[in-house]
């Protein structure tokens, strides 16, 4: 036994010696996966945005999210320098083939989730349906899912109003820049894929357009350039400061950290279609938190496009998903095939070296919950395997 634990040590010091330490991860993603801690420092601008005080009922928290609009309209900004730890869980390529150790897929959640949506886990789920972590590995791909500053296990800093897309974009940058440098994982990668859902899918868009070199590929999910429905979508998501909503959780955060409060309002915002009836109230007793500053980040990408970047684009939604395709009333509206409205967004990228859409039916903006995603893990995969080599 000793013995086995001594090889086990040896491997895990061998995998990080120019990288950061690995631990084992839980046992609910592959057992070659590990968790990782690394530290990144920004130095950026943002908007001097007002205190969020008395932010007591789903209404004063719209008419916060109006006020800082105002200071954005305005470009009222501020310095900041800040210091964050971002944990990270990397699940290696276990798969022979050369080209696929030369990819890997950086995984970047969506507002109120952490690191283990890609791992469609929450207690109480079995995983092994809902795993776009688990898929990857099958397939032979590298991930490395993080939880962005103000979520999961990362740095929460006590103003909130200081994660914003500058800070946001930051982080993403510094973290490929390690990678490439074999600062995080101590293995070469020739090839970065971008992965982003919802807020993290707006991330992604924001550096291609500014910093089209950045990454190789781009997989957007729960996406869409146009914001027009974020004023009715966000009055219907009922945000109210999370100590508020759970003083178990989140007590000792301020009120610049929100979350949803009532069951309802998450079945609303990331559901529809077919999914377990467990699932929102698993999703809504697990739910993370939004900082104040993470909204603005949908009506900051409106207008410019990416009109430099060239690498591969693929963009994922559920044809009912609220939040990237506006709210009818009772469903969201994708479309399917060429009527998709992510098909027109094409536009936003147009030297892009290839460009793919996928619609899938009956599905909400949390397309990982849903009975549906065993049915286009694969074909997500394959698209890339085929596109990067």
């Amino acid at each position: 036994m000793l013995y086995f634990l001594t090889l086990v040590s040896l491997f895990l010091a061998s995998a990080s010696a120019k990288g950061v330490p690995l631990v084992q991860a839980p046992d609910y993603v592959p057992s070659a996966c590990r968790d990782l801690t690394y530290t990144v420092q920004v130095n950026v601008p943002i908007l001097d945005l007002p205190e969020p005080t008395s932010l007591g009922s789903t209404e004063s928290v719209l008419e916060y999210f109006n006020k800082i609009e105002q200071v954005r309209l305005a470009n009222k900004t501020r310095p900041l320098s800040a210091e964050y730890d971002i944990r990270a869980r990397y699940c290696p390529n276990t798969q022979d083939s050369t080209s696929y150790k030369e990819y890997i897929m950086i995984l970047v959640h969506g507002e109120t989730y952490t690191k283990d949506y890609w791992a469609g886990w929450f207690p109480g789920v079995d995983t092994k349906n809902y795993s776009f972590t688990n898929e990857s590995s099958k397939f032979g791909e590298a991930t490395l899912a993080i939880d962005r500053p103000g979520n999961g296990e990362s740095t929460h800093p006590l103003d909130a109003r200081e994660l914003q897309g500058p800070v946001l974009k930051e982080v993403i940058i510094q973290t490929i820049k390690k990678l490439r440098n074999k600062e995080i994982i101590d293995k070469t990668f020739k090839h970065i894929v971008y992965a982003g859902h919802g807020i993290g899918a707006e991330i992604g868009f924001q550096l291609a357009r500014d910093q089209p070199k950045m990454f190789e590929g781009l997989f957007l999910t729960g996406w869409n350039q146009d914001a027009s429905a974020f004023p009715r979508v966000a009055y219907k998501q009922k945000f109210k400061p999370a100590a508020l909503v759970n003083a178990t959780r989140f007590g000792n955060l301020s009120q610049g950290y929100l979350a949803m409060s009532d069951v309802g309002a998450r079945e609303y915002s990331f559901y529809s279609g077919l999914y377990p009836y467990t699932m929102p109230y698993l999703d809504f007793a697990n739910q993370g938190t939004l900082a104040v500053g993470e909204k603005i980040m949908y009506l900051e990408g409106q207008g410019p496009i990416a009109k430099e970047y060239g690498g591969h684009v693929l963009i994922m939604s559920g044809a009912n998903d609220k939040v990237a395709c506006g709210d009818d009333g009772s469903f969201g509206d994708c479309g399917q095939a060429v009527n998709s409205s992510l098909m027109s967004l094409k536009n936003s990228f147009p030297r892009a070296s290839t460009f793919g859409s996928y619609v899938t039916p009956s599905t909400g903006h949390s397309w990982v919950f849903h009975y549906t995603s065993a049915y286009v893990f694969s074909a997500i995969s394959g698209w890339w395997a085929y596109q990067i080599y």
